[in-house]
């Protein structure tokens, strides 16, 4: 297992509300991000905002209407390749679409799943599942994955970066900032305790997940 050296970085928290009643979804990641080895260890991460496309996968970031890159509903990444739901890591071998047997001896044909991931006939991960939390949970939230550079009030409605963002914010995609037009998408509103530095030392914006639809989404963080 090889972890993220700034393991902690990208994390989404529960603040308030009970775990075990809160609205899961567990979502099989698109294809096209995690064929691209860049896009799968910056994207696909613990706190961002994703939704599901038109083929019902899981990709990072929202946008304002369905269309061919899917719907507008945020869904609040919760945990990543880390079946155990916690901090957001990356392991190299046997977790999805990686295809590298894992060690151990448990790699052989029919061998059982590990780490609680479903396995093929020839022990490779056959599930590419993300778990979220859904927009209608009862709770408080926290993030690491937001504009840091903002400032934050209670109340205020946040939206998300772009499913579609490209160059230089292509690798933000799914971040939470303040909405950028009255007519943005809103997934969340800012929590009274607003920014703070989290447990881990990272700064992290707690807010209330929701949906407000819109007819624009920002392509950018700032």
């Amino acid at each position: 297992m090889v972890l993220d050296s700034s393991m902690g970085a990208s994390q989404l928290d529960v603040r308030y509300g009970d775990r075990n009643t809160l609205p899961y979804y567990n979502g099989t990641i698109a294809q096209t991000l995690l064929n691209d080895v860049d896009l799968r260890r910056g994207l696909i991460t613990a706190g961002r905002v994703m939704s599901i496309n038109n083929a019902s996968r899981l990709v990072v970031g929202i946008q304002a209407v369905s269309d061919v890159l899917g719907g507008p509903i945020p869904f609040y990444a919760w945990s990543g390749y880390d079946a155990n739901n916690y901090a957001d890591v990356y392991r190299e071998r046997g977790m999805p679409n990686v295809a590298d047997r894992p060690v151990g001896g448990l790699g052989g044909p029919g061998a059982p799943g590990f780490w609680g991931i479903p396995a093929s006939a020839a022990g490779v991960s056959t599930a590419d599942v993300f778990a979220t939390i859904q927009h209608i949970a009862a709770a408080e939230l926290s993030t690491t994955e937001f504009n840091t550079a903002a400032t934050y009030t209670a109340g205020q409605p946040l939206t998300a970066v772009s499913v579609a963002a490209t160059g230089a914010n292509k690798l933000n995609r799914g971040k939470l900032r303040p909405i950028a037009a009255a007519t943005d998408v809103i997934v969340g509103y800012v929590a009274p305790a607003g920014k703070f530095t989290g447990a881990l030392g990272y700064p992290v914006l707690a807010f209330t997940p929701a949906y407000v639809a819109g007819t624009t989404v920002p392509a950018t963080l700032v």
